[in-house]
């Protein structure tokens, strides 16, 4: 991993002890929104993913929030997609 890096991890669950997790090697700049994309179109043209598609294109569709866990931070967040982050004029919403 380079210094511009981080490491982010999706975790997919089908039921009690059917799981699947992905992890992606990104550069720290990424935002919020474009990580979500590159998962959404990622998960959807890639063969064997169709579960993990499915699922995930559920979930955000059905609700505004995203569990989100810092592990750096050593704790959980929920990120409310419908917010808006910026100053003045210039607020946009997450997602």
């Amino acid at each position: 991993m380079k210094n511009n890096e981080i490491m982010i991890s999706a975790r997919f669950e089908f039921g009690d002890d059917n799981s699947r997790e992905l992890s992606f090697l990104v550069l720290k700049d990424i935002t919020l929104k474009a990580f979500l994309e590159s998962l959404y179109y990622g998960l959807k043209k890639t063969q064997g993913l169709e579960e993990c598609f499915q699922l995930f294109e559920r979930y955000i569709k059905t609700r505004k929030e995203i569990q989100v866990l810092y592990t750096a931070k050593g704790k959980h967040s929920v990120i409310d997609l419908n917010d808006r982050v910026g100053k003045g004029d210039e607020q946009k919403r997450i997602y």
